[in-house]
């Protein structure tokens, strides 16, 4: 996904944020991988990964985090081991 978007996301796959991407949303997915730019809350069910160019605010549940140096995030983080989104 690349562009600009408000409203709410949701689905059980794979979504990618790339890196023009500026995101005022909620999301709700199996995976999230994040290149761009998201104001808003992710619970992801299977993992999150937050690359260099990442910029993030907002609040995350996940039971797996990858970080690269570099990624931005301004919010809270939970990785517990289940969860349902």
């Amino acid at each position: 996904m690349d562009g600009k978007l408000q409203g709410k996301v949701s689905t059980n796959g794979t979504l990618v944020v790339g890196e023009r991407a500026c995101l005022e949303t909620d999301i709700e997915a199996g995976t999230l991988i994040v290149h761009g730019e998201i104001l808003g809350n992710i619970v992801a069910s299977q993992r999150i990964e937050l690359h260099a160019t990442c910029r993030l605010y907002g609040n995350l549940q996940t039971p797996s985090l990858l970080v690269e140096e570099g990624a931005m995030l301004k919010g809270q983080c939970e990785v517990l081991r289940h969860v349902s989104s």
